[in-house]
């Protein structure tokens, strides 16, 4: 976690130190893709046994929607057998649903700085197009 910390600093030192012009471009960019994103819904299922993410609706952007389902397979995939075992319990179902969202719950921070590094260099890689 503190290896994420010092790369969100340098990730934002590099922001600042970029000339003005260039990092108003880059800010742009990420308020361009952070809409974008809230577009895209999906979730992951297990399709044979393998975890795989399934967009239901496209952001509209295949970067982005990678960025969400990249999001979900990182962070949520290690997650995957305590979730199977729920799901494989004689707990009523709404036990079990309320179990998965927790442990889902706890897959938030991580998800939170994948997004906010996948959305950084995306949107360093735009401005540097333009």
């Amino acid at each position: 976690m503190k290896t994420l910390a010092i790369f969100f600093l340098m990730q934002s030192a590099a922001i600042a130190e970029a000339p003005p012009e260039s990092q108003n471009e880059v800010e742009e960019q990420i308020v361009v893709i952070g809409e974008r994103m809230h577009d895209w819904k999906g979730g992951l299922a297990k399709i044979e046994g393998e975890l795989t993410c399934r967009t239901k609706t496209s952001s509209g952007d295949k970067m982005v929607d990678a960025i969400r389902c990249g999001s979900m397979l990182t962070c949520m995939g290690p997650l995957a057998p305590q979730i199977d075992e729920i799901m494989g319990s004689d707990i009523a179902r709404k036990e079990k649903q309320a179990q998965v969202v927790a442990l889902s719950e706890t897959a938030i921070p991580c998800m939170d700085a994948y997004h906010k590094t996948a959305i950084l260099r995306l949107a360093q890689s735009r401005a540097s197009e333009l």
